[in-house]
């Protein structure tokens, strides 16, 4: 699954709320999370992946196992809903 969102916030404040996302698909799906640089790595029970962050963009990058994919429409708005609450 990829999904892109730019926004207008800055490298750093756009990582601050980044975390937000992060805590959400942890609350969701039990996935720890750590930045490396601007991607903060996520892995989890059948999902893992990273979100690149940089001045513009907000990339997400994640694979999901078996059993998610039969969720993913489901995951993907969830992701998208929180990185409109958090990054706009």
């Amino acid at each position: 699954m990829r999904l892109k969102k730019h926004h207008d916030l800055g490298l750093d404040e756009a990582k601050k709320r980044i975390d937000g996302v992060a805590a959400k698909l942890h609350e969701r799906f039990s996935v720890r999370a750590d930045w490396r640089g601007d991607d903060l790595h996520v892995a989890g029970n059948g999902i893992n992946g990273h979100i690149a962050v940089d001045e513009h963009t907000v990339l997400v990058e994640l694979r999901l196992g078996l059993a998610l994919m039969f969720l993913e429409a489901q995951i993907r708005s969830g992701i998208e809903n929180a990185m409109d609450e958090h990054l706009n």
